[in-house]
């Protein structure tokens, strides 16, 4: 089971989709990232080439609604967006303008994607209509360095993120 090439064990992250969990997605120091649909037996591999060496796959979560998607957390180079078209797997970038620790999507509603951010606090990406992914910040405070960030799952409206300092905002 696996890859087998020799940057096979420079994987940093690995994801799995929580209702679907042969889905896998994998990151590594280099320019690629992958997908399996069979618990990691075979892999498509999509080629980043718009980014500078290293990739670095820092975080990531699968889509609950849809195991075909999930968001990647690329460092300080934006949020890779992996879907599947149709035929196979692709990606695109969405530019964001802080470092991002960790995403949480919104149970409510899977357009909304909570970001813990360097300098923005909490920022969102927000799925606008006939434009695509846009990131969003204000509205939600506080405004500093957030380096965590989930929901309560007993309440999905209520949005818990810790912060650089030792303190957990809601």
């Amino acid at each position: 089971m696996g890859i087998d090439e020799p940057n096979a064990a420079n994987f940093n992250y690995v994801i799995s989709s929580p209702g679907t969990p042969e889905v896998l997605y994998a990151g590594s120091h280099g320019d690629t990232i992958r997908v399996s649909e069979d618990k990691g037996e075979t892999w498509q591999e999509l080629q980043i080439n718009e980014l500078p060496n290293p990739l670095n796959m820092e975080d990531g979560l699968v889509n609950p609604l849809n195991p075909r998607e999930a968001f990647i957390v690329l460092a300080d180079e934006g949020i890779a967006r992996v879907f599947h078209n149709g035929t196979n797997y692709s990606y695109e970038i969405i530019e964001v303008t802080r470092h991002v620790y960790e995403l949480e999507i919104d149970p409510d509603d899977n357009g909304t994607v909570f970001l813990a951010t360097e300098d923005d606090g909490i920022a969102r990406l927000v799925y606008v209509l006939g434009v695509g992914w846009e990131y969003r910040t204000g509205n939600i405070q506080p405004d500093e360095k957030m380096i965590a960030v989930c929901h309560d799952p007993n309440t999905p409206n209520q949005i818990y993120a810790g912060s650089g300092s030792g303190l957990v905002h809601r």
